[in-house]
């Protein structure tokens, strides 16, 4: 599974029907840094919404390598989204904040990211289970 044809597109691993049903967001945001190309959603009230990114890791980042770098997190778990290798991580508490590495290939990574600070949210209180719930959604555009 390759995400090659998302690179120039990184705001097209979520369908618009998709990113309906995880809430109310700004305009989407492309950038790109030294790890490859993401896109951002961010939320319309920060104070009370969620926000998400998605990283396509196409400097060489494996699922592997992404594994080791976070095992000591005070949160890091080991999953398995849609069959494929995966680790959620955070470096606080989990509540709020919280990333997903999947191992796409032996070669492509991509990271979901969520950020939130409205408590009462299903999404603050697990948020490495919001961030592979949205890795489970790219999946199944990347299988597409």
């Amino acid at each position: 599974m390759s995400f090659a044809k998302f690179i120039d597109k990184p705001c097209d691993v979520l369908t618009s029907a998709q990113i309906t049903t995880l809430g109310t967001f700004k305009e989407a945001k492309p950038s790109t840094d030294s790890t490859g190309p993401s896109c951002r959603w961010a939320a319309t009230d920060p104070t009370k919404g969620i926000s998400y990114t998605v990283s396509l890791l196409t400097d060489g980042t494996t699922i592997d390598k992404v594994t080791e770098n976070v095992k000591t997190a005070p949160v890091y778990r080991k999953a398995e989204v849609s069959g494929l290798p995966a680790v959620s991580s955070d470096s606080t508490d989990g509540k709020g904040t919280c990333a997903t590495a999947v191992g796409a290939s032996s070669k492509d990574t991509f990271l979901v990211q969520i950020s939130t600070l409205n408590e009462s949210t299903p999404e603050y209180k697990d948020s490495c289970g919001a961030t592979e719930k949205v890795a489970a959604l790219v999946i199944q555009n990347l299988k597409g």
